[in-house]
């Protein structure tokens, strides 16, 4: 069980996210330097900001965390490893991509696997986070999908980027 002393120690155990397709460049970067001053484990940001939070927060112990397909996963496997290729240029430490719903709903997991292996063996140790939008499939597709992010060394799954809501994945026709 964690004894936590303080703001500063409780910060280096989260895993801070600032999405917002709004904020504007000085937004972030008043963002970023609360960021830095408690030190959180890691940030997600969009790609746009990843270079200048490499700039802000260089003397900080603070993971750069990005996106790549959010926030619905339907780019193509080449456009999903070029986003993390430049998102590594740019200084990003952790990628998270959002799996194709499209292939998982269509049961097209050799796809799946194959784009998670491409991003695997571009990242190396770096962290590969995957996103999933468990509210919208079954639970054997839950199995299914597991199975194939075992295989690929992925190092967290995350269960939904935050953008479909339960009653909105189908239409419904009466």
């Amino acid at each position: 069980m964690y004894k936590i002393k303080n703001s500063k120690e409780l910060a280096s155990l989260i895993n801070c996210i600032n999405l917002n397709n709004m904020i504007s460049e000085e937004e972030m970067e008043e963002y970023l330097d609360k960021v830095g001053e408690l030190n959180f484990n890691s940030i997600t940001i969009s790609p746009t900001y990843v270079s200048l939070a490499k700039e802000k927060l260089a003397d900080s112990t603070t993971k750069i965390s990005t996106v790549v397909g959010f926030p619905l996963g339907f780019e193509t496997t080449e456009g999903k490893v070029a986003q993390a290729a430049k998102a590594l240029e740019d200084g990003a430490d952790e990628i998270e991509a959002v799996i194709n719903l499209n292939h998982l709903k269509d049961h097209k997991y050799n796809l799946i696997h194959e784009e998670l292996s491409q991003l695997r063996e571009l990242l190396g140790d770096k962290t590969l986070k995957v996103i999933v939008e468990m509210q919208a499939i079954e639970d054997s597709e839950k199995a299914s999908i597991a199975k194939v992010l075992e295989e690929n060394k992925v190092d967290f799954i995350k269960t939904s980027a935050g953008f479909i809501a339960p009653d909105n994945i189908y239409s419904k026709v009466n």
